[in-house]
């Protein structure tokens, strides 16, 4: 569980690295999912957007503010509220955020395959096209 102590995020990430893993997910005693070591998650499940609403365990990220500013712009309905890990099975298609990679489409998850829906292009083109004017 994050605490707000980057050396947790460090640590997180090296061992996830170390199984083989792109990242470490962070999730609370209840399984409901926090957000990644470096990254923030968004879920797509019944054509909405779904990330953890900022607080003192999920870092309002830079990028994370921009895809939901740019869902708005595109007419994507989005909710800040706890993803549940059992939902994961359920997304149409989950994604990392952060300033360094944008957007980071996922295709599994402990060995459970995701599907890989479009969403993730669509917001991507946008900000690189808000980005370059």
């Amino acid at each position: 569980m994050k605490r707000g102590n980057y050396a947790d995020c460090l640590y997180a990430f090296n061992h996830a690295r170390a199984a083989g893993a792109g990242e470490a997910l962070f999730r609370d005693p209840e399984r409901y999912i926090l957000e990644g070591s470096t990254t923030n998650v968004f879920a797509v499940i019944d054509d909405r957007l779904i990330t953890a609403p900022p607080d003192n365990l999920v870092l309002d990220g830079i990028m994370r503010r921009e895809v939901i500013k740019t869902a708005a712009e595109l007419g994507i309905q989005t909710s800040e509220r706890k993803l549940h890990t059992d939902e994961l099975a359920e997304a149409d298609e989950l994604f990392l955020t952060n300033s360094l990679v944008d957007i980071l489409p996922l295709s599994s998850i402990d060995g459970l395959p995701i599907k890989r829906g479009d969403c993730w292009k669509s917001l991507l083109k946008t900000l690189w096209m808000r980005i370059e004017t």
